[in-house]
């Protein structure tokens, strides 16, 4: 399991949606599930503070 500091931002000025930076050594790593272009689900978990992204099936 790789473990990299990653960052959030806005997309752009005026949009209200925001972009995660995943840090390359993690998807450089063999088990690194995506692709780019693959479609994805992302789960809030609030209770955890956490966010969960899994390929849509």
């Amino acid at each position: 399991m790789w473990i990299g500091k990653g960052k959030v931002w806005r997309a752009s000025t005026h949009a209200r949606s925001q972009v995660i930076y995943i840090p390359a050594d993690v998807v450089k790593d063999g088990s690194y599930p995506f692709k780019l272009g693959d479609d994805v689900i992302v789960r809030l978990d609030a209770t955890q503070q956490r966010l969960i992204i899994s390929k849509k099936e």
